[in-house]
């Protein structure tokens, strides 16, 4: 009973192919669009990080497409990057590069781990 629960939630989130590709249209555009404006990519790079944190995992729990509870949690985490946006832009523009990178993989995980709580814990819960 508890392995058949643990190898759906190792297959609720497997990046294949186009999540992948996804990821690098992002880091490119990102490059080219910021390549000669090397100071003032800072509210371009967090919105461009933000959006890619809520649009990745989105696209890659195609499973829980068909839940409301799914789609609130989307709604309300791409509310929640506005505030975020604001609060880090200004250490974007004073740390640069790898503050902006840091703060993707930290946005990506959380929205990543939000997610996965709320919408796949509870089914489990139930069971």
């Amino acid at each position: 009973m508890r392995s058949g629960n643990h190898s759906d939630s190792i297959s609720l989130w497997k990046p294949g192919r186009w999540t992948k590709v996804l990821a690098l249209i992002i880091g490119g555009l990102f490059a080219v669009l910021s390549f000669g404006k090397p100071d003032g990519y800072g509210w371009f790079g967090t919105s461009l990080m933000a959006t890619a944190a809520i649009a990745v995992p989105t696209l890659q729990y195609r499973v829980l497409w068909n839940k409301v509870q799914f789609w609130i949690t989307i709604l309300l985490l791409a509310i929640l990057q506005i505030p975020r946006v604001l609060a880090v832009h200004h250490f974007v523009n004073q740390f640069r590069g790898p503050f902006l990178l840091a703060f993707g993989i930290v946005d990506g995980l959380c929205v990543i781990a939000v997610i996965f709580y709320a919408c796949f814990n509870s089914d489990r819960s139930r069971e």
